[in-house]
């Protein structure tokens, strides 16, 4: 891709000598510790962080010889220290975020009971929100989605969360429903919204943690289906 840029803007700039050979080395650079790494098969998240610092100051060095000022140098090296300053912070947020579902995952991957499931799930939101009010419920069939919320989700929807109004007991204010597969909802997370709402990471944590465990939810669905029909013969 970067090789490909540099001769379009060979193209388009001809007169830009200078500049196209700056950009030429770089692009070099770039082709030569990515097939350094590749080879060596050491590509991981620090190696990522050295080659971009790398490159990084190469454009510092060859800008100074190209604009013969420590000007657009200085600008470039503070511009990625920022970046880089950024993208770990960023990085750090996403990881905490995907660390503390895996570890919800993990506490209810073993739970094959209903009850135990349920509670369990409930108290890893409540410890990792500031919700006060949670109820988890697994639904066997149609019916017992109907006792507890107005709205019938036979139709896929993207959306995951559920309005005050769908819901009939009046103690919850919001609901997340438990999708699996073609089946819009074969549970729902009921909450009390706090008085000073929902965060965004709070939000992410729960839509994620909904998606992980879909599958554990719904081998206990299916252990409950199963479980009636063996009791009727």
């Amino acid at each position: 891709m970067g090789y490909f840029s540099l001769e379009s803007f060979n193209l388009f700039f001809p007169n830009l000598t200078g500049l196209n050979n700056f950009l030429r080395v770089l692009t070099y650079m770039s082709l030569y510790w990515g097939i350094v790494f590749y080879s060596l098969k050491v590509y991981n998240e620090n190696v990522s962080r050295f080659i971009k610092f790398i490159l990084g100051f190469s454009l510092v060095y060859i800008s100074l010889f190209y604009y013969k000022s420590l000007e657009q140098p200085t600008l470039v090296l503070a511009i990625i220290l920022i970046l880089d300053f950024y993208n770990y912070i960023f990085d750090k947020i996403f990881l905490r975020k995907s660390y503390t579902i895996e570890k919800t995952f993990n506490r209810l991957v073993l739970i094959r009971e209903q009850k135990q499931f349920e509670i369990q799930l409930r108290d890893e939101i409540l410890k990792n929100t500031n919700l006060k009010i949670v109820r988890v419920k697994i639904f066997k069939n149609y019916e017992d989605q109907d006792c507890v919320i107005k709205k019938n989700f036979k139709t896929y929807d993207s959306n995951l969360f559920i309005d005050k109004k769908d819901i009939y007991d009046s103690e919850y204010t919001s609901a997340l429903r438990i999708p699996f597969g073609n089946n819009p909802c074969i549970g729902i997370v009921l909450f009390k919204d706090p008085e000073n709402y929902l965060g965004i990471d709070e939000i992410n944590y729960l839509t994620g943690t909904i998606e992980k465990v879909s599958n554990l939810a719904n081998s206990i669905r299916l252990s409950l289906i199963y479980e009636e029909l063996a009791s009727h013969e």
